[in-house]
């Protein structure tokens, strides 16, 4: 996707432009999940931005990935924007063979937003099922 997607919630948000579903072909299979995020911070005028972010499994059951984070620290205080390519695998499994749905999830933690897919930046979630 590279649909941009704003974000000043510390509760996780989930990203409206990023669902993927699978259907396992056995209960007792594994999906392999690889995400490949463009992800932005920005701070105006603070020294500190940082949000996390996650796979979350949303049907037919939940589940989320550990979460992982991005953090910018402006030492001048004067303010600053970084973007880039943030990688998150996950190994989940979902025991059914109904369709699976994950989605990709922000928190937004301090600063002034976290965006994803911020001036040209594009974010890939790919799963893959594995045989048990």
């Amino acid at each position: 996707s590279n649909t941009q997607e704003t974000f000043t919630s510390s509760t996780y948000t989930e990203a409206t432009s990023l669902v993927l579903n699978i259907t396992p072909s056995s209960s007792s299979n594994k999906i392999m999940l690889f995400l490949d995020l463009g992800y932005t911070n920005w701070n105006s005028s603070s020294n500190d931005s940082y949000g996390y972010y996650r796979i979350k499994r949303t049907a037919p059951s939940t589940a989320n990935s550990l979460h992982s984070s991005q953090r910018l620290y402006d030492y001048g205080g004067s303010g600053a924007m970084v973007g880039s390519s943030n990688a998150l695998n996950w190994l989940d499994s979902p025991s059914t063979t109904s369709q699976v749905t994950y989605k990709i999830e922000i928190a937004f933690m301090t600063g002034t937003e976290s965006r994803i897919n911020y001036n040209g930046m594009s974010t890939r979630l790919t799963a893959m099922e594995v045989s048990a």
